[in-house]
């Protein structure tokens, strides 16, 4: 019992700072629509909420209508954080010129 929670409290650190860095380079590109920027909080909010519902969902003793539902909040939770996994591995990488004091290089994304 304890382990799944130990693993759903590190999957909930990692994203929480996955969004943080999200958040914080869009709040530092200058997006014209202030929107967004809420609408990613409150998308990542209902993401976890859903993360938490699939954790505390029993799982042994369930019909095929509770299993289908569940399945389906775990696959848009899992394919929203994937390209957000994937955004923060190709933006790491943008920043590897910093490190020798060069120009950062724009790999996917042109600066605002």
């Amino acid at each position: 019992m304890r382990i799944p929670l130990i693993a759903l409290l590190s999957i909930i650190v990692i994203n929480l700072l996955t969004d943080a860095y999200i958040y914080y380079q869009a709040k530092h590109c200058s997006i014209k629509y202030k929107w967004l920027k809420k609408a990613h909080v409150v998308f990542s909010a209902i993401l976890y909420i859903a993360l938490a519902i699939i954790a505390i969902a029993p799982k042994k003793e369930v019909d095929s209508n509770t299993l289908r539902i569940l399945m389906w909040t775990l696959y848009a939770y899992l394919s929203t954080y994937v390209p957000k996994y994937t955004y923060l591995l190709v933006s790491s990488f943008s920043f590897l010129p910093r490190l020798k004091k060069s120009k950062k290089q724009y790999l996917l994304h042109m600066p605002a």
